[in-house]
């Protein structure tokens, strides 16, 4: 490493020490705690909810969701429905059209007495200070962020100075409305993971459920609602000036009338809200188990305690019978998950795996560490799929994104279905920050029914937008696909140029377990 960044990392390390921002105390701030409000609470969810409940005593219901569209529209649909409360949390919250549309809504449900609890992981969320403060003054929203970096000074010096605190994300996502019917996945709140980004998407996966596992999500987020790391805007109170507040309100107002004239009555319209609840669509039943990282593992050093999800996860795993199907859009197993997946191999477990390409891959140093693992992956006998980047059009044929005329696909959706009974669905990746370093939820769903829908057209939809992956007698790795009525052979990273392709050999020297 040049001297001169030596220096320059020393100077911002001594400067970060004077700043108040980097204070021991940042999350040091009054708050009072609040729960969920309770399932049996009497308004029209509840009151449907119970409809379904009393003719499927015992269970709960699902009901997947691909289409991005459908899948802001619904959350926009059940915030309309709401009469009590909306807590939402999520990893990242854009200040994009989504962001607007979906902040949008809150404000008008609050505007009818509904409570709002919004909970934003700071790192990635873009939406400005001065903006979520502006939500956070309404009398009936509340927003927190959580493991903020400092706020006074300059904010690469905070995350230098705080970085074994900061580099420990909240990568969770739930959603639940007047505690009855809820939705949990892999999508954030932004343009790319529901159709509105134009020539690139997304493809993504979220759960829409009622029951029981309502309740349990609920807890779920009151957890880290509560936890010492999340902070209230209102904290931040004396950082905004009645000018830049008035200047910022005129600006989200416009923002929020602008998404709603040009987006709203088509999002909305893409809602599987009314149809669930009036039965047009029916629920895949079965029972169900919440699960989540607890928030004390952000304090804890990465990879000891606290590691709930996979440990629950493994503990269904080490049961499979017959086949595992693992969808992730970041795949670094390391040596203790590449063991453990040869070890299903070796008892006779199918084990199909789908992760983006290279192409595909919006993460190129994620997919520079997961390389080194597909000829070890394959000499086990795992089924290795890439999705096309170009796969748009067969996309648009299973319906899961409208616009055949997108130029890139990137595959952001996790799940995992075991021995086509057991579904997991969250926001958990497949490598070592998940499982290590930051927190992750999902539910584990225990459905024949729900398992059989996913699976029956698995392989089908699998290789109608995958590369499998192969080794030739030599050794080497070999790409195939059908597109179309051709069958396509490729020997390298498919539809990644030479820069990308540079760019991920070079990213090895990185630290595999920050990735």
């Amino acid at each position: 490493m040049p001297r001169s960044l030596f220096a320059r990392i020393a100077f911002v390390l001594l400067v970060c020490a004077a700043l108040p921002g980097c204070a021991a105390g940042l999350y040091d701030v009054d708050k009072d705690e609040s729960t969920a409000i309770g399932p049996d609470n009497g308004t029209s969810l509840a009151r449907a909810a119970d409809a379904w409940q009393r003719d499927n005593p015992g269970l709960s219901g699902f009901l997947p969701i691909s289409r991005g569209s459908a899948a802001l529209g619904t959350r926009l649909a059940m915030i309309e429905a709401a009469e009590l409360s909306v807590d939402a949390q999520y990893f990242i919250m854009k200040d994009d059209t989504s962001g607007a549309l979906f902040a949008s809504a809150l404000v008008d449900a609050a505007q009818r007495d509904v409570r709002i609890r919004l909970l934003l992981d700071d790192l990635a969320t873009d939406v400005k200070d001065a903006n979520l403060y502006l939500l956070d003054m309404h009398p009936n929203i509340e927003v927190r962020i959580f493991n903020p970096v400092g706020r006074g000074g300059i904010y690469f010096a905070n995350l230098i100075g705080h970085f074994k605190r900061a580099n420990r994300r909240m990568h969770n996502k739930t959603f639940v409305v007047d505690g009855r019917y809820g939705i949990v996945g892999g999508r954030n709140i932004g343009d790319e993971y529901f159709e509105l980004m134009g020539n690139k998407e997304f493809v993504d996966f979220d759960m829409l459920f009622v029951g029981d596992v309502a309740r349990q999500t609920s807890l779920t987020f009151d957890r880290f609602w509560n936890h010492e790391l999340s902070v209230p805007m209102s904290a931040y109170a004396e950082r905004f000036s009645e000018d830049k507040l008035e200047r910022e309100r005129r600006r989200a107002r416009a923002a929020m009338e602008d998404a709603v004239a040009s987006a709203y009555r088509d999002v909305r319209g893409e809602s599987i809200l009314d149809a669930v609840l009036d039965e047009t669509i029916d629920l895949q039943t079965g029972t169900a188990q919440v699960i989540t990282d607890d928030p004390e593992k952000l304090l804890t050093k990465a990879g000891t305690d606290y590691r709930y999800v996979i440990s629950e996860l493994t503990r269904v795993l080490d049961e499979a019978e017959k086949e595992v199907l693992i969808v992730t859009p970041y795949l670094v197993p390391g040596e203790n998950g590449l063991a453990y997946l040869e070890a299903l191999r070796q008892r006779g477990v199918r084990v199909t795996i789908l992760t983006n390409s290279l192409a595909s891959n919006n993460h190129i140093p994620v997919h520079g560490a997961y390389q080194r693992y597909r000829k070890p992956l394959l000499r086990a006998g795992v089924e290795l799929y890439e999705v096309r980047s170009t796969a748009a059009p067969e996309y648009t044929d299973l319906g899961v994104v409208g616009d055949s005329a997108i130029e890139a696909l990137s595959m952001h959706t996790k799940g995992i279905l075991i021995d086509r009974r057991y579904i997991f669905a969250g926001s958990l990746n497949v490598d070592p920050r998940a499982i290590d370093v930051n927190t992750e939820v999902g539910v584990l769903i225990e459905s024949e029914s729900l398992g059989r829908l996913l699976a029956e057209t698995a392989d089908e939809r699998i290789a109608a937008v995958a590369y499998r992956l192969s080794l030739d007698e030599k050794g080497r790795l070999a790409w195939e696909a059908k597109i179309g009525d051709e069958v396509v052979l490729r020997t390298s990273d498919p539809d990644a140029g030479a820069w990308r392709r540079f760019l991920a050999w070079a990213s090895k020297i990185l630290p595999e377990k920050q990735l």
